[in-house]
Parts: structure tokens; sequence; C-alpha cells
């Protein structure tokens, strides 16, 4: 049997677009369901320092957190070496900015629950679902595509689907092509269709998967742990918590694809001893726990496969040095 990640990526490009279409046509297709009414029904009711519902609303903080560290460190090019290109960071740009966006909406909305402040924080989570989905494409697709055409794309059809919920109130059409859609298209790059990354690294991913499952069931069992609790926190409250920890994880993200470029351009920062010195022109390097080897000419050092040249085990790699 043939596994799909052999099969030509156009095809599996494809196969993508295919999911994308399908979600368009059932959300066009499927009965119109309206938003219930006690949607907005918090059980967090307190008011402390004057702010009403206050665990629902101070609890939008961690995502102001994570979109403002996320922000700074592309800022400041701690994580510059994540990406060949500047432009590829955009993605990520546009994921912590609304992360950002959704601390102000959320907090909006939770002020004074209602259809009108729920737009705006819908309609900033959406950015930054379209984001994350964009960021996926970008690295494991196509980069050309996924940042000038797949971003913007993505981020206007989820605005759109949100508009479109409040012009209509039919939430079937926003909740498949604005969350399901950019979920599903997630799973589907990443373990199915396009295995190799340079950035977006499964473990993380996976790791965001489960802290949002953890966050939909703190949202169903709001009450229950507000009970269980004796009114200290609400399971809302922990959606947002938890919810912020699974984004939160596009930063380690970050930082562990910069250190991996930073080993590939600088041997000497994996390799089993001190750095290669000698007064030759040509220099090489084994780095026996990864077994690769690479190759220096004139202080510019590239990582290669080995079994593109030869296997080296430790006892040579010391007698070369």
């Amino acid at each position: 049997m043939i596994s799909i990640r052999r099969w030509p990526a156009r095809l599996r490009t494809t196969l993508l677009l295919a999911w994308w279409l399908v979600m368009g046509l059932l959300a066009m297709t499927l009965p119109r369901f309206a938003q219930p009414a006690e949607y907005h029904a918090f059980v967090d009711g307190r008011t402390r320092l004057g702010v009403p519902h206050f665990g629902d609303v101070v609890s939008n903080g961690a995502f102001l957190g994570v979109g403002l560290v996320g922000l700074w460190l592309l800022a400041s090019g701690r994580v510059r070496a994540a990406f060949a290109t500047p432009w590829r960071a955009r993605p990520y740009a546009a994921f912590f900015l609304s992360l950002v966006l959704v601390a102000f909406g959320s907090a909006y909305y939770h002020w004074a629950p209602s259809d009108a402040s729920l737009f705006w924080d819908r309609i900033a989570m959406t950015a930054a679902f379209m984001s994350l989905a964009a960021m996926v494409i970008a690295d494991r697709v196509h980069p050309r595509w996924g940042v000038r055409r797949g971003l913007p794309l993505l981020v206007a059809l989820g605005v759109g689907a949100t508009i479109a919920w409040r012009v209509t109130g039919d939430v079937t059409f926003y909740f498949l092509v604005a969350q399901l859609a950019p979920i599903g298209s997630l799973v589907l790059t990443v373990f199915v269709l396009f295995p190799q990354r340079r950035v977006t690294d499964a473990r993380h991913l996976v790791g965001l998967a489960g802290f949002y499952a953890l966050a939909v069931i703190f949202e169903q069992l709001d009450a229950s742990i507000w009970a269980l609790s004796a009114g200290t926190i609400s399971g809302h409250t922990l959606k947002h918590l938890a919810a912020a920890c699974g984004v939160g994880l596009v930063i380690p993200m970050l930082v562990s694809a910069a250190r991996r470029s930073r080993r590939r351009a600088d041997p000497s920062l994996g390799c089993d001893g001190p750095p290669l010195h000698g007064r030759s022109r040509f220099g090489i390097a084994i780095r026996g726990p990864s077994r690769r080897i690479a190759i220096g000419h004139l202080g510019s050092f590239h990582d290669v496969p080995n079994r593109s040249l030869f296997h080296a085990p430790g006892p040579l790699a010391r007698r070369l040095r």
C-alpha cells in the first residue's frame, strides 16, 4: 500500500484544498442554527474592583501576555534563525497580534455578554485560527503561497464568516468555516499530507490541540466547576487559561526551531567536543550524537545528512579532531 505522504505534492495540495471546499459546501447546505440565548449565561457574575464577571474578564490577560511575548520575540530577532527569509514570519506576527486582539475582544464581550459584543471576540479569535492554519501551510506545503496568498485569503474568509454570522444569525456557517475548517486543515497537513517541517513541530501542535480540547471541556462544565470550587473559579475562566496555555506553545515551538537552525548553521554548537580549528582551508567536524557531518570551507559550515557522504562513528570523529 502506497503511503499518502509519497503521493506527488500537487495531489496532496489538491486534497487539502478539497477539504476547505467541502467545509464551504457543507456550510452553505446544512440547516441554519441560531445562537442560543442561554449562550451568554455565565455562572461567574461577581463584580470585583468594578469589573463585572470578574474571573471571565481578567483571565483574558493570559492571551495578552502570550501575544505580547510572541511579538517581542519576533521584533527582537531572537527567533530570526527559525525563518529562511524575514517575510516567512508574517503568519506568526499575525497570530500573536490576533491574540492581543482576542484579549481585548473577549474581555469586552464578558464585560457585557451579548451577540453584539461577542462579534468582536469571535472576529479576533477567527483571525488567530486562520493565522495558525496559514503558518502550518506556509511551513509544510509552500512558503510563498502560504504567506502571500494563504494568509490574507484565510483571514479574509474567517472575517467574512464572522460577519455572515452577525448578519444572518446562522452559527453553523461560522462554526464550519471559521473553526472546524482551519482545525481540520491543521490536522490533515501535519499528520497526513505534509510531515516535513522547519518550524511547526508536531509535538507542540499536539499539545496545543490537547489544551484546546481541555478548554472545550471546561466550557461545558462552567457551572459544575464553579460549584466544586465553592464559587472561587468557573469553568469558563479555566477555559481561557487552558486556551492561553495551548496557543502559548507556539512560543517554545519558535524558540526550538530557531535553536535547530542555529545548530545547522554552526556545527560547533552540536559537536562532540570543542569547535574545529586548523590552518587548512577545509575542515570536517563529526557530530556524533546526531550522526551528522558538517563540512566547513573558509569558516562557512553546512549541516548535511551523513548518508550522502559516509558513516563516521565516534572514535573516528575524535581522531579527526
